[in-house]
């Protein structure tokens, strides 16, 4: 992660580059793969090649027995990368706390959930998107 901090760095500071950039490089994506194998299901993406039908309790019950991730099995990584080179040294900070894709009306923000079996109400269910942080630090 150190070497992919100081390409973001670099890429900004020395070429006058958007921090993004990095993503032309294998190091950034497989950040990305490592990020998105911790957190997805284990048995989400082998099911995926395999091309075979499951039902989203079958997955969970999986992922329950062998400590899979955290996230709902039919979540599926969707290549939305972004990168910010953020200096404090230049008085500039992160974001507050916010959910991208915000939901515009109440019929969006429902669809916006993963309905788990016998919960209807939308706090208590799963969100289907789900942005990850990753701070890399120099």
């Amino acid at each position: 992660r150190t070497k992919i901090a100081r390409v973001i760095s670099d890429l900004e500071i020395t070429h006058r580059l958007p921090a993004t950039f990095v993503l032309l490089f294998d190091e950034a994506w497989d950040l990305a793969r490592a990020s998105c194998e911790a957190l997805m299901p284990r048995h989400a993406s082998s099911v995926e090649r395999e091309g075979t039908l499951e039902t989203a309790a079958s997955r969970k019950k999986k992922n329950e027995d062998d400590g899979g991730g955290i996230l709902h099995p039919l979540m599926k990584f969707n290549y939305d990368v972004l990168a910010w080179h953020i200096d404090p040294a230049r008085n500039q900070a992160g974001f507050s706390p916010h959910r991208d894709r915000q939901p515009h009306t109440r019929f969006d923000l429902q669809r916006s959930f993963y309905p788990e079996e016998g919960e209807e109400e939308v706090g208590r269910q799963q969100a289907k998107y789900v942005t990850h942080w990753v701070a890399l630090g120099v």
